[in-house]
């Protein structure tokens, strides 16, 4: 356990959950229809356009003066390398490559957005926290890490269906989105499980941001039959804090299901 040591480089705040009474989904990339991507395609392609122009090339050579075998295969491999060679780049090999790389890049974002929100997942989190952890320390700067957990999901799973229970999670996902910049990280990282990392120009008085939490549930569950309940806890970090993203992610998930422990028993 690193609570003690981490409470002399940390301002740790534990913030209750709040309970109210009042997307399209990414698909796999798919090539352009204009872009060969297939390999074997992409060599057929190339040796007929070499073939043809080589072709075009000897029918001009017939046409000139007789020329020594050796001028003709210079003149010959002179023109097919001016002339074939750029265009096949051009026309083929350019867009081919700039085909794999945007499949590659879309491949890539998949890999860190979770499906059904359209917030990073596990894997995308810790890649880019753990790089904003540690500009941060450079800079000078706190950092700010919210752990929070949906209340009677399971519930409302049984109760409901999976539909529904589909839906409270992207409507939690987007109450994220309004309450928090569009710079800090957000990710859906378990079941119900979400946890934001806010690096730069951190709420003074982070009651203000449980403040702002609290009033996009409000507006979201007025004149809603499924009310949405989360239960957070906070840290903040300071520069010299040493710790990984991993050890205060464990910190702020236990200050957040204290007080759904603390909840259920009221």
């Amino acid at each position: 356990m690193i609570t003690n040591v981490i409470s002399k480089y940390s301002s740790i705040y534990y913030y209750g959950s709040w309970e109210n009474t009042s997307s399209d989904k990414d698909s796999s990339p798919q090539p352009s229809s204009k872009v060969i991507t297939n390999p074997v395609h992409l060599f057929i392609i190339i040796a007929i356009f070499i073939f043809l122009t080589e072709a075009i090339i000897m029918f001009i050579l017939s046409i000139l003066p007789p020329l020594p075998i050796y001028k003709l295969a210079l003149l010959d491999g002179f023109l097919l390398i001016t002339i074939a060679f750029p265009m096949l780049y051009v026309f083929v090999l350019k867009p081919y490559i700039a085909e794999r790389y945007r499949m590659e890049e879309k491949l890539y974002t998949l890999s860190i957005t979770d499906e059904l929100t359209g917030l990073y997942n596990r894997r995308g989190f810790f890649a880019l926290a753990q790089q904003q952890l540690k500009m941060a320390k450079r800079l000078n700067r706190e950092a700010l890490l919210l752990s929070a957990d949906m209340d009677n999901l399971k519930e409302t799973n049984d109760t409901l269906g999976h539909k529904e229970g589909d839906l409270a999670l992207i409507d939690t996902a987007n109450i994220l989105r309004e309450s928090f910049r569009e710079s800090d990280i957000i990710a859906r990282i378990g079941g119900d499980e979400f946890v934001v990392l806010q690096i730069e120009n951190i709420d003074a008085d982070s009651n203000m941001l449980t403040n702002r939490l609290q009033n996009n549930f409000e507006i979201h569950n007025t004149n809603r039959y499924t009310k949405l309940s989360i239960s957070i806890g906070i840290i903040r970090c300071k520069p010299e804090c040493p710790y990984s993203i991993e050890e205060l992610l464990i910190e702020a998930d236990e200050l957040m299901y204290k007080h759904k422990s603390n909840k259920q028993k009221s």
